[in-house]
């Protein structure tokens, strides 16, 4: 262990980034997949863990996942994760360049939750062909308007968590291609520079390298 005098001169994620992290999450997309990706783009560590064998409440949660373990951290919520990890990924970041990153992740939460629920909720599921455009026409065009034209959305000369969300929610499977399908929803056509800033994500080397063996991203274990 660092003396007081020794951690506040050696860099916060030098002492953990060698660490292994553990993601306790069913094996899909969902709620863990910018989890993921930040985890890759910065070089982490990320082991896959079977939430049944954890006591969620120990992290924080009376029953969802994803949760994280990370040293003698344990937790839950995942934009909260996405948070911790882009600490460690991107340490040189601004207040704002981190707010931004932050204010994408729960645009990417709130859009998730409201295709899952059509998905998921039994008594929903007749109405999700009707109901899921109004709700790509609520948040799609927004972040449309956001995203920028070349480049990553911090500006920077990699991508951070906020073109991660993105890609994540361009390319995974689980719910979002499961929604766009049921709700007749054509991104490359309605949404072109989402898709065109997945498409520069996806080349960042790292990113590339995850996409290339990631068995979650398109992963469909509920068989829909």
């Amino acid at each position: 262990l660092c003396s007081s005098a020794q951690l506040s001169c050696v860099p916060f994620t030098s002492l953990i980034c060698n660490m292994a992290a553990t993601m306790y999450y069913f094996p899909a997309a969902g709620r863990g997949e910018t989890i993921r990706l930040i985890a890759a783009a910065g070089g982490i560590e990320l082991l896959a863990g079977d939430p049944a064998t954890q006591d969620v409440k120990e992290y924080g949660s009376p029953s969802g996942t994803p949760i994280l373990q990370h040293g003698e951290l344990k937790m839950s919520q995942s934009t909260a994760i996405e948070s911790y990890m882009s600490l460690l990924a991107f340490p040189d970041l601004t207040p704002d360049q981190r707010a931004k990153d932050m204010q994408f992740c729960s645009i990417k939460e709130d859009c998730l939750a409201g295709i899952a629920k059509y998905i998921f909720t039994p008594e929903l599921k007749e109405k999700a062909a009707e109901d899921l455009p109004k709700h790509f026409s609520k948040w799609y065009p927004v972040i449309e308007k956001l995203v920028p034209a070349d480049g990553f959305i911090n500006g920077l000369a990699y991508p951070t968590a906020a073109d991660l969300a993105i890609l994540n929610m361009c390319k995974a499977f689980l719910p979002f291609a499961v929604g766009y399908k049921i709700g007749a929803l054509d991104l490359a056509a309605s949404y072109p520079k989402m898709m065109a800033l997945t498409d520069r994500v996806a080349k960042a080397p790292k990113i590339e390298a995850y996409l290339a063996k990631s068995e979650t991203m398109t992963a469909n274990p509920f068989g829909l």
